[in-house]
């Protein structure tokens, strides 16, 4: 009989040996936590055929690939953006990589409305800016009226 934790992410990491030899080799190759989370972001999308960046929606359709299978058009840097502005003080990096993996891999997104409604402060969501490389990126949710590039973002999603 399989033992199940409470949370579905420590689940998906008991149940897939090749998840957690991998989390192992990447604990031995980065020296500080930062680099670890820098390691599992791009080895993370690349097990398991995830976006890296919206960017890399184009490139992998242009790929001649039969085994290429990605499960959503939600990038790691974009759901990593929404965890951290969801959670900005993260007591684990690599941990909110790995759940952007988790909730990508299985069709899910980050939950942040209440935590935009709250910065909004009952001001009209224009849509989304990220701004910062890898997983040091930076979710900024845009007012109607505002820009995006005066925030410094180099990527904007428009609420739909």
């Amino acid at each position: 009989m399989e033992n199940y934790s409470d949370t579905p992410l420590e689940d998906w990491m008991n149940d897939d040996p090749e998840l957690l030899e991998l989390l192992k080799e990447i604990d031995l190759q980065g020296e500080t936590e930062i680099e670890r989370a820098e390691i599992a972001f791009h080895k993370l999308a690349e097990k398991y055929n995830l976006l890296k960046f919206p960017s890399d929606t184009i490139e992998l359709e242009t790929q001649e690939s039969e085994n290429f299978d990605f499960q959503d058009s939600t990038s790691m840097y974009e759901a990593l953006g929404k965890i951290k502005f969801a959670n900005p003080d993260p007591v684990n990096i690599k941990s909110n990589v790995l759940l952007a993996a988790y909730l990508i891999k299985n069709g899910f997104e980050p939950l942040i409305d209440e935590e935009v409604d709250e910065y909004l402060g009952g001001d009209e969501l224009a849509g989304l800016g990220f701004k910062g490389e890898g997983i040091d990126v930076e979710m900024i949710p845009i007012r109607a009226g505002e820009s995006w590039f005066d925030k410094g973002c180099t990527l904007f999603i428009k609420e739909e």
